[in-house]
C-alpha cells in the first residue's frame, strides 16, 4: 500500500508564522497557548479603565460624541478578540469555575456595549449634556 504525504506549509502557514514572529502574545493568545490569566486580566483590566476613562470625559464635556463612537467601537472590537481567545484558553484550566467566571465576564462585557449603544441611540442629548455642547450639537441627534 502506498503512503501518501501532503505538505500543508502552504502561502497561509507561511504568513501564520510571520504573525507569530512579530506578536508572539497576540498570535499565542488567539489560538489558546497561554494561561487563562495572562489574556483574560489583562484585557479586562484595560477595557475597564479605557471604558471608565471615556466616561468620565464625556461626563466633564471634554469628549465630544464622535470620539466616544470611536472609543466603544474600539472596545468594542478589542472585546471581540478578548473572547475568543478567553472562550479558546478556558478550556485548558484546571479549575471550571474559573473558565466559567471568565466565560461570563465576557458575555457581561457585550452587554454592557449593549446598554451604552442603548443609551448612545435613546439618551444622547442627556448622557452627553448637549445643551453645552456648541460644535458638537447635531452628533446629540
Amino acid at each position: 500500500m502506498k503512503e501518501y504525504h501532503i505538505e500543508v506549509p502552504s502561502e497561509l502557514h507561511e504568513h501564520s508564522e510571520l504573525i507569530r514572529s512579530k506578536a508572539p502574545y497576540f498570535y499565542d493568545a488567539w489560538y489558546g497557548q497561554l494561561p487563562l490569566w495572562q489574556v483574560f486580566w489583562p484585557f479586562c483590566v484595560l477595557l475597564n479603565v479605557l471604558l471608565a476613562g471615556g466616561d468620565w470625559l464625556v461626563r466633564n464635556t471634554a469628549f465630544s460624541v464622535p470620539s466616544w463612537d470611536t472609543l466603544l467601537l474600539t472596545c468594542m472590537t478589542t472585546t471581540i478578540w478578548w473572547t475568543i481567545a478567553t472562550w479558546r484558553m478556558s478550556i485548558y484550566t484546571r479549575h471550571r469555575i474559573w473558565a466559567a467566571a471568565a466565560r461570563l465576564v465576557t458575555l457581561a462585557a457585550f452587554l454592557d456595549f449593549g446598554f451604552r449603544v442603548f443609551i448612545r441611540i435613546k439618551f444622547p442629548r442627556v448622557f452627553f449634556d448637549c445643551q453645552g455642547m456648541f460644535f458638537d450639537y447635531s452628533s446629540c441627534f
